[in-house]
């Protein structure tokens, strides 16, 4: 984004942006974000400083604390806090509120976190309404073909467009996927193939090839795929 043609090309495509887990933003990720507000670009960051996880990847949160600062001095708008917790018990949240309460301490470094203590959220009943009961010491398929025999949700018949397979690794996407194929059950996968495999890295790594090697001596073709 040092390129002033470049950023301007990016700017015009753009109104809004929002970008969600902040803390976990690169100092060249936010100087590109930093980069669209200078020129109008309306941005709402989201982050917590407590979740706070890939500094391993270069993640930085005195570039989250910066940017709080940028956004404050083009726009007048003080950041908001976002302090209700709708997933965790209030005992749960006194113990968290407690340690980050406290200066952290990390090799040599004292470190304080700028973060607002959390509240459990007063959640209203849960109403319980179109429960069905799965036996899940059966076969995916089987599963399956049992709800689209028994099963009706709000006075309707269940269609298999209405059924999700939440797989808990990557690996195991293709497996299920192939099962519930071979029933005759149809299938759409999403995911499953990793980060090295999805289009979108696919398709950047043969532009930048391109861009790199006008000549064509590194054909894409020759990408191996990390594993």
């Amino acid at each position: 984004m040092r390129q002033e043609t470049v950023v301007q090309r990016v700017v015009s495509s753009l109104d809004y942006l929002f970008v969600d887990e902040f803390q976990d933003t690169s100092k060249a990720q936010a100087e590109v974000v930093d980069a669209l507000i200078q020129r109008g670009v309306n941005v709402m960051l989201v982050g917590d400083e407590r979740q706070s996880i890939y500094s391993f990847r270069g993640a930085d949160i005195a570039s989250s604390r910066a940017m709080r600062q940028s956004i404050h001095q083009n726009t007048g708008m003080p950041p908001g806090t976002l302090d209700k917790n709708f997933r965790a018990s209030k005992g749960l949240l006194e113990h968290i509120n407690t340690i980050f309460a406290r200066q952290l301490q990390y090799m040599e470094h004292s470190i304080g976190l700028d973060a607002a203590p959390l509240a459990a959220a007063e959640q209203a009943p849960a109403t319980m309404r179109n429960c069905f009961s799965v036996q899940y010491n059966q076969d995916i398929p089987k599963i399956v073909h049992n709800l689209m025999s028994s099963t009706q949700v709000q006075g309707k018949a269940l269609e298999y467009g209405d059924i999700a397979v939440l797989c808990r690794r990557n690996a195991d996407v293709a497996r299920v996927a192939l099962a519930l194929a071979k029933t005759g059950i149809p299938v759409e996968t999403v995911g499953g193939k990793g980060f090295f495999r999805a289009k979108e890295v696919v398709d950047t790594y043969k532009v930048f090839n391109a861009v790199l090697h006008p000549d064509g001596r590194h054909s894409p073709r020759d990408f191996t795929i990390p594993r």
